[in-house]
């Protein structure tokens, strides 16, 4: 059996556009309680968040979406998942 908690995975498994379902429900299961409503759909958007000064360094998230007025960056922890709005 293959873990989702791989990135690799976890990445396949919600980040890709056929299972954009599967990426609705798993936020709503894991923040459902904190949202005013359910999210019904996300768009499922580049996970690389571009630098803005040379300085700064090039981020890379497992999964980028983004739902009419919140943006969802989801990094896989080892065992948790993270969840910034």
């Amino acid at each position: 059996m293959i873990s989702p908690q791989i990135d690799y995975i976890f990445k396949a498994l919600l980040g890709a556009e056929v299972n954009r379902n599967l990426l609705v429900h798993f936020l709503n299961a894991i923040i459902g309680s904190e949202l005013a409503t359910p999210l019904t759909t996300v768009d499922i958007m580049n996970p690389y968040n571009d630098k803005e000064y040379l300085d700064d360094k090039l981020s890379i998230v497992d999964v980028k979406a983004r739902e009419i007025v919140r943006e969802l960056f989801i990094k896989l922890k080892s065992s948790w998942s993270t969840l910034l709005i």
